[in-house]
């Protein structure tokens, strides 16, 4: 399909308030291809965020009807819903392709995934894990439907959890005065290395060296 037949708006960038990340895909694409997270709306957690996360779909839908000269009305919805393991959910997805067109070509893409000071992150992410998402609301016309979605745009990761969605067990420890790992202890005077006597300098030549 001609992309000259497909027109799109796209929101200012929004990010959440902490949130507990819903199977997360962030660090490899998912069986789709694409990387995502989600967060859990079902019967009425997270209802704060949701309710922003709702206005600003409201908001965007205007300004891209107008800017786009249509009154067409997306066809999807931003929640999910489904029983897992006997289980009903509603979560809200923020997904983004691995990879995008340009001029023609597709070039690979991740989100930016970061810590509480904005430092790379490269270990796994896990459900349970507290973030911050990053994202853009997308209003998508084309021929054969219209559509507006959440855009994953990045993540702040700012409480990890393990794999089992535990916290790891060393944020159940305070600091405490006490024993310190040899790896770990600032450098002691008993650990320079010995020098040994040197033969007294002769007298100054006035030079620096």
């Amino acid at each position: 399909m001609a992309e000259s037949n497909i027109k799109t708006f796209k929101s200012q960038t929004y990010v959440t308030p902490p949130v507990r990340a819903i199977w997360p895909h962030l660090n490899e694409v998912d069986k789709f291809g694409s990387f995502s997270v989600d967060i859990d709306s079902f019967e009425g957690a997270n209802a704060e965020i949701v309710a922003t996360i709702e206005e600003q779909y409201a908001q965007t839908l205007k300004q891209a009807q107008a800017k786009l000269g249509t009154d067409k009305m997306p066809t999807n919805s931003i929640r999910r819903a489904g029983v897992y393991k006997d289980e009903a959910f509603e979560r809200i997805a923020f997904k983004m392709k691995g990879t995008k067109t340009v001029k023609g070509k597709e070039i690979k893409q991740s989100p930016s995934l970061v810590d509480t000071q904005k430092n790379p992150v490269t270990e796994m992410i896990y459900s349970g894990s507290l973030v911050k998402i990053a994202y853009q609301i997308q209003y998508t016309l084309m021929p054969t439907g219209t559509y507006q979605s959440l855009k994953l745009r990045g993540v702040q990761v700012i409480q990890p959890v393990n794999a089992d969605g535990e916290l790891p067990v060393e944020e159940s420890f305070g600091f405490e005065e006490g024993y310190v790992a040899p790896s770990a202890a600032p450098p002691s005077e008993f650990d320079a290395p010995a020098v040994e006597d040197e033969a007294p300098e002769a007298a100054s030549s006035g030079q620096d060296f």
